[in-house]
């Protein structure tokens, strides 16, 4: 509570195909979403790694797959559009299941994913820490979390900034900050032990250390951090 948990939504349609999208809610006063339409940059190996965020600014938001928009990438063959879904959950609110569904109209009907969010105990109190400089675009999506512990146990010279980018890279750092924040008592070895880490030098040597489940290993980390009392 009080932090924001984020998601992805993909859309999966025709190539050519409008569509809507749209978030429902219940009940709907049980957390504030907003949308991000995800953007993709072409590598120097070849891939299309999406990474830039552009805010959608009402839904439903109409789209149409395998169209190049203003400031986006064309990719040759695409009908897939992914979505960042943030979802704030406010400070005290109640412990509770709630429902969250993405829904696509598309063929003149509702495709819905309904989920059902359980809404837990911890909440983020106090400020979290500042923000850091995420990383590169060249490795998983877990380094830029993983940087913050780096910054929290280790003696690194790094950049900070009080505004980033509209970034995944930097919303999955600000995330991984709302955890810092959660378990600010945590030691070293209680964190490592979670990631899959070696030891602290390990932590501390390299820009990024995988973990045995890849960027997966995060998750571990995290739902001790949400369950934990």
């Amino acid at each position: 509570r009080n932090a924001i948990a984020s998601f992805q939504v993909i859309v999966d349609v025709p190539a050519g195909k409008e569509y809507y999208l749209d978030i429902g809610l219940n009940p709907e006063d049980a957390v504030q979403v907003k949308v991000y339409k995800e953007l993709f940059i072409h590598q120097s190996d070849g891939r299309y790694v999406p990474d830039q965020l552009r805010l959608v600014d009402n839904l439903p938001y109409l789209s149409k797959t395998g169209k190049s928009k203003p400031g986006e990438q064309e990719i040759p063959g695409q009908k897939v559009e992914v979505y960042w879904l943030d979802v704030h959950v406010p400070k005290g609110a109640p412990v509770r299941r709630i429902k969250i569904a993405p829904q696509v109209w598309v063929d003149e009907r509702w495709l819905s994913y309904p989920m059902e969010v359980r809404v837990v105990a911890a909440e983020v109190n106090g400020t979290l820490p500042i923000p850091g400089e995420a990383a590169s675009t060249n490795f998983p999506v877990d380094a830029s979390a993983q940087r913050v512990w780096r910054r929290k146990f280790c003696s690194i010279r790094e950049r900070t900034s009080s505004k980033n980018a509209l970034t995944i890279r930097n919303l999955v750092e600000r995330n991984a900050r709302q955890d810092a924040a959660l378990r600010s008592g945590w030691t070293v070895e209680e964190v490592i032990h979670l990631l899959g880490i070696k030891d602290r030098a390990q932590l501390c040597g390299d820009p990024y250390t995988p973990g045995p489940s890849g960027p997966e290993s995060y998750l571990r980390l995290r739902d001790r951090i949400l369950r934990e009392e």
